[in-house]
């Protein structure tokens, strides 16, 4: 009887227990399964990604985890950071020489892995961004293992998102942290025009802080011509290089063009004064500064002209452009033809053909190319001319007179780009068939004409565009992808896939079991650990906004590390 009533009083408080336990969603205890399968799943990605050949291949892989597991498990996922940016630093020896560069030092000749080690470890700050405390931590070991070079680049890096999705306050913070670390480097010219693009003043404040904090250095010549020219391009952008980008930059107000004047001609003086023999530096100064002087600031001639014949007396050789007018400009072009008509010369003619593309004179440039004599100055014009005239045609909509001339093309980045063009263009238009007719066209005749290391990154951008439109052949694309990764020959070591991977999670919501096998079917390590990476990224965001994780799961299998 006792062991009856013992067993019943358990029974009693074992419910009693039990029931006082609340009840837990079914829909909470799948995101914690799904979370701790992800980890998993992360974990053997990690082990894989070990088994890499090459520091900075291994580093990216690392990076791919962490970023994947930042939401999942904060701890590890900063673990793994410091461990890939431990990967990318070189030795002691160079980082002492990289820690002790004065401001102005004229930036390394880039080695094969230089782009790849500063995707990974802008890569690494990014994620790192995400806690105030923890990218702090990581800022001041970059500077403390890699000096001012370093801060430099991270910053200009940070810089470039938000500047493009305009947002102007985040965007110039980054600039001027990159301006105090050493305001001779000119990484954050791009950031520069595109705040200029949708705030023109803000622009214009972050050159002059530039040019506030250059004042206060003694420069090289070398350090001053890198200036000039940067400086130059963030007031007056060349007109060339907006055409080709297709965007139009504002020039800089009056006060900053009159700061950039005023710098030049001080900064100018005092050159020629302490080093006469580095007057060849002052050529990118004086140019775009007497751009400025003729358009923005007459009233500074007279002293840039006393500069400009300082200059000319201590042995550099000047040309006034006041005579003759820029290439660039309607004027330009009309005074190129003629000099090409009446000189009949093959540089002329090439020099006009180029002026009448310029203007968006193309038939006039194709009567000019009919002046050069068969042979292979008369196929690159005629390359260059078909390509210009497609992509002009393709931004006012002529699509289908596009195609025609991109049939001829014969250069695969001009292939691309064309085709690229019109794919948009279809897409756009919602002709779904032709942008799939375009595509597969384009495979066919970059297969032929690229190098295999650069089909795989051109196929994964069409994949990019299609897959929104048509399942079908963005499958038969990544498909494609994959085979030719497989035969490209590139080399990971160096740590860069070759390709955008995140191509692959477009296709996530409908095909996740399909992705996950395309990357299994990748050949190559580092091509594999970056899919998967891409495709699990993708996962923790899911699981990241269906709920709070916030927190690492309790469960003690989570806790590998």
């Amino acid at each position: 009887m006792r062991a009856f009533i013992l067993t019943a009083v358990m029974m009693v408080l074992a419910f009693t227990i039990h029931a006082q336990e609340p009840t837990r969603p079914a829909g909470e205890v799948d995101l914690e399964g799904k979370k701790l399968k992800l980890i998993g799943d992360l974990k053997a990605l990690e082990a894989e990604g070990a088994k890499l050949d090459g520091p900075i291949a291994r580093a990216y892989s690392k990076v791919a985890v962490a970023d994947s597991a930042w939401y999942l498990d904060k701890v590890w996922s900063e673990k793994l950071l410091r461990e890939a940016y431990d990967l990318t630093l070189p030795d002691e020896n160079e980082r002492a020489r990289l820690r002790n560069q004065p401001p102005g030092t004229n930036p390394a000749e880039p080695a094969p892995a230089t782009g790849s080690t500063a995707r990974v470890r802008n890569w690494v700050m990014r994620v790192a961004s995400r806690d105030k405390p923890f990218f702090d931590q990581m800022t001041k070991y970059a500077k403390e293992q890699l000096g001012r070079a370093q801060q430099v680049a991270t910053s200009a890096a940070l810089a470039l998102g938000p500047a493009m999705a305009g947002d102007v306050q985040t965007a110039s913070k980054y600039v001027l942290d990159a301006a105090d670390a050493d305001p001779t480097q000119i990484f954050t010219l791009g950031s520069i025009h595109a705040i200029a693009i949708k705030d023109r003043a803000a622009a214009d404040a972050l050159t002059m802080a530039y040019i506030d904090r250059l004042r206060s250095l003694q420069l090289s010549g070398t350090a001053l011509s890198r200036v000039y020219g940067f400086l130059g391009e963030a007031i007056l952008p060349d007109p060339y290089y907006m055409k080709a980008a297709g965007v139009e930059i504002p020039p800089a107000g009056p006060e900053a063009i009159r700061a950039y004047i005023s710098f030049v001609l001080e900064s100018g003086t005092g050159l020629l004064q302490q080093s006469p023999d580095s007057v060849a530096n002052l050529y990118l100064g004086l140019r775009w500064a007497w751009q400025a002087v003729q358009q923005y600031a007459p009233d500074l001639a007279a002293p840039y002209l006393q500069l400009e014949s300082l200059a000319r007396a201590a042995g550099g050789r000047f040309i006034m452009p006041s005579t003759t007018s820029p290439p660039a400009s309607p004027e330009g072009y009309v005074e190129a033809r003629g000099k090409a008509l009446d000189s009949r010369s093959r540089s002329d003619i090439i020099l006009a053909i180029s002026a009448a593309m310029f203007a968006g004179e193309f038939k006039e440039a194709r009567r000019l190319l009919d002046l050069l004599p068969a042979g292979d100055d008369r196929d690159q014009q005629a390359e260059e001319l078909n390509y210009r005239e497609a992509m002009s045609q393709i931004k006012s909509g002529e699509d289908y007179e596009a195609e025609q001339l991109a049939r001829k093309l014969t250069t695969a980045s001009h292939i691309w780009s064309v085709y690229a063009g019109l794919v948009k263009g279809s897409i756009k238009k919602q002709d779904h068939l032709w942008a799939g007719s375009l595509s597969r066209e384009a495979l066919k005749r970059l297969k032929q004409k690229a190098d295999k290391s650069d089909v795989p990154r051109m196929i994964a951008q069409f994949a990019t565009m299609i897959a929104p439109t048509d399942d079908v052949l963005a499958l038969d694309l990544l498909g494609e992808l994959v085979d030719s990764a497989n035969h490209a020959g590139i080399d990971t070591s160096v740590g860069y896939p070759g390709f955008d991977v995140s191509v692959f999670t477009i296709m996530m919501p409908k095909y996740g079991y399909r992705m996950r096998d395309e990357a299994n079917n990748l050949k190559d390590r580092l091509q594999r650990v970056a899919v998967l990476g891409a495709l699990y990224h993708w996962e923790a965001d899911q699981i990241r906004k269906a709920g709070d994780i916030t927190k690492p799961p309790k469960s003690a299998e989570a806790k590998l590390y």
